[in-house]
């Protein structure tokens, strides 16, 4: 069935008003914020045929409906208008993501604490799919007489740092080795070459090095299998328990399944190009069932990075949280590629003036 113009602003109209008092909306309360421009009965005619239709709910016995799954998608993809990201808003984002913008790791976790406190939902963010990330830079400094940090960067965007101990001593001379060692045989290589077959032969053709550069290598084998895995950064879990739509039960099994990192980042990597918004009644997790995730994909350069989002009920502005998700995601890839070097910062400077 075709919906007119005059239902579709029913509708919206009747979203609008639930996302803003979570309190089923009757007629009365729609004719006023239609202006009065449709009578009572008029409205109640229609908000019946948008129940038989599936776009709405009546959870009482009551004259008040509240959206369905299938009303807020429709609401989402045809009815929502955006509402622009304030001044303030803006300078919040990126007093909080300038602050680490140098380290990457930090400032994935900065983006996903600012994003819990702008939207009172909780908040997360991924770094960069792996599988075809290369290694950059690698290099081995000295925290001790035989203690070192081995410092890995990779072509999407990820910075990792591993602290070992050696039998011999971390000496200027080993390290200036090891970053001659992995400049010609591990920079360009990716991620997912660094096994323990690669480090064995790479150090079995030092020669007389071997027994100083295996220890090392085999550091570099594990720092890259942990850099390989994707990472989530999860902030403002807390956040969920002050929303009346998540009970007891409801809320324990939603942060159940939030404790496990690697299942949520397989569903957040399922999700590409924009902001997507997967209601809970579309997402094979059970444990999503009255939530959202609303989720956008930064960029590094040319090509995809990680994800930033937000989980929360349902009954959340999505005309809000949607432009609020793009400028995050925007910033956030900005500066994550100017550390890359490649480029990215005039965009969204471009959108503050």
């Amino acid at each position: 069935m075709e919906l007119g113009e005059r239902k579709l602003k029913v509708l919206s109209a009747l979203i609008e008003a639930y996302i803003n008092t979570g309190e089923p909306v009757g007629s009365k309360a729609l004719q006023e914020a239609l202006d009065r421009a449709v009578s009572s009965a008029t409205i109640r005619n229609d908000m019946a045929e948008l129940s038989e239709l599936g776009l709405l709910e009546q959870p009482h016995t009551s004259a008040g409906r509240i959206p369905s799954p299938k009303g807020y998608r429709l609401y989402i993809d045809k009815l929502m208008s955006h509402a622009p990201v304030t001044k303030e808003e803006r300078r919040f984002i990126d007093t909080m993501l300038e602050e680490h913008a140098d380290d990457p790791e930090r400032l994935l976790e900065n983006a996903s604490l600012a994003l819990a406190q702008l939207t009172r939902f909780a908040a997360l963010s991924t770094t960069p799919e792996s599988e075809t990330a290369v290694i950059l830079k690698c290099e081995l400094i000295a925290a001790g007489r035989r203690l070192a940090i081995l410092l890995l960067v990779t072509s999407a965007g990820m910075m990792k740092s591993k602290l070992f101990k050696t039998d011999t001593d971390i000496t200027p001379e080993l390290c200036e080795r090891f970053r001659r060692v992995t400049a010609e045989h591990v920079c360009g290589v990716p991620l997912s070459d660094i096994c323990l077959p690669f480090v064995q032969t790479l150090a079995a053709s030092l020669g007389e090095h071997a027994f100083t550069m295996t220890p090392l290598l085999i550091g570099l084998y594990e720092t890259a299998s942990e850099a390989a895995q994707a990472q989530v950064r999860l902030e403002g879990q807390a956040n969920l328990l002050i929303h009346p739509e998540f009970d007891g039960e409801h809320v324990r099994r939603l942060m159940e399944f939030l404790a496990k990192r690697k299942e949520l980042a397989e569903l957040l990597h399922q999700y590409h190009g924009g902001v997507n918004v997967v209601l809970g009644s579309e997402s094979p997790t059970p444990e999503l069932s009255g939530s959202s995730v609303v989720i956008a994909r930064y960029r590094l350069g040319s090509r995809e990075g990680g994800t930033i989002g937000v989980i929360g009920p349902s009954r959340m502005n999505y005309s809000k949280i949607i432009p609020s998700l793009e400028y995050f995601a925007l910033r956030l890839g900005n500066l994550l590629s100017e550390d890359l070097d490649e480029g990215g910062g005039s965009q969204a400077d471009s959108q503050q003036t």
